[in-house]
């Protein structure tokens, strides 16, 4: 029985996730989460329905292609070295 509800739940979860993440999203990162789910729905055109399933694979795809590019370390080590560490910080904390 509670199999069922949860399962049930998935679908409403799924479309409060795919608001959310319109909502957060401005200007051009927006237009990267269209796209995200555009290419989806190219690749699966029989499966355009916001569910679970369908924002799991967005959201990685986002990830990977918007948030966490392959250059991403790179461009983290030299914001740190071109910035002045804080005083009350140590290095640790600093690359941290």
């Amino acid at each position: 029985m509670e199999w069922i509800e949860a399962s049930r739940a998935k679908a409403n979860d799924a479309t409060v996730l795919f608001q959310a993440k319109h909502q957060i999203t401005q200007h051009s990162v927006n237009a990267e989460w269209m796209d995200a789910m555009g290419r989806y729905d190219k690749k699966y055109p029989n499966k355009t329905a916001k569910t679970w399933e369908k924002f799991k694979l967005c959201i990685t795809d986002f990830n990977t292609r918007v948030v966490f590019k392959p250059d991403a370390y790179g461009r983290q080590k030299s914001y740190l070295q071109e910035r002045v560490k804080p005083y009350d910080l140590s290095a640790k904390e600093w690359s941290l």
